[in-house]
């Protein structure tokens, strides 16, 4: 009997707006601390947090993180096959600077349009610090770009082989971005990195 060959799994892109704070930092030979990024299925660390100063035991990151990653969805059930990220803190000197470590599974977060924020103790270490991550999932928002910004390109070809027509007042994208608040997703659905201080590291 032959096998189908029907793919029984969607693979889909999947942009999160992270925000990190850690809490109840003790008090450490070196007062600055780091998050860094290791997802699961690649076994290592993907992505470096800038070093953050602890002030009164807690420190804030205060420039987010958008992290892309692909989620695998089953066609049949509907549901998403897990996406675990580990999330390392450290003083990045050596192993007596290991705050601990946190995990999220991302499949748990893809449908949400809301920002969630999950508190997490920390784990593997007696430090007692706690993080706190914000996720938002922004597929919606980035579709939501990508439609307009076809469309008013599809507007202007149309204009460009119709001469004669003339349009006063055409809405410029700059104006859609910032109503919608999708200026900073830009770069993302261009596929240039958003600017932000953090170390992407190559797989």
């Amino acid at each position: 009997m032959f096998k189908s060959w029907r793919n029984d799994k969607n693979k889909i892109k999947a942009v999160f707006k992270l925000q990190f704070q850690a809490t109840q930092v003790p008090r450490l030979k070196k007062s600055a601390v780091m998050i860094s990024l290791v997802p699961e299925d690649a076994g290592k660390r993907t992505v470096k947090l800038e070093k953050v100063a602890v002030q009164d035991g807690t420190c804030t990151w205060e420039n987010p993180l958008y992290e892309i990653m692909k989620l695998i969805k089953e066609t049949k059930t509907g549901k998403i096959k897990e996406k675990i990220y580990h999330f390392i803190v450290s003083t990045g000197s050596s192993k007596s600077g290991f705050l601990g470590e946190a995990s999220i599974d991302f499949a748990d977060f893809a449908a949400e349009t809301e920002p969630l924020t999950v508190t997490l103790p920390l784990k593997f270490a007696n430090s007692g610090a706690i993080l706190h991550v914000s996720s938002l999932s922004l597929s919606k928002y980035i579709s939501i770009y990508l439609s307009i910004y076809l469309s008013i390109a599809t507007l202007k070809c149309s204009m460009h082989s119709h001469s004669h027509t003339k349009i006063k007042h055409f809405p410029k994208l700059e104006s859609l971005q910032s109503e919608l608040g999708l200026s900073d997703y830009q770069s993302l659905v261009m596929k240039k990195p958003a600017i932000v201080p953090h170390e992407r590291i190559d797989c």
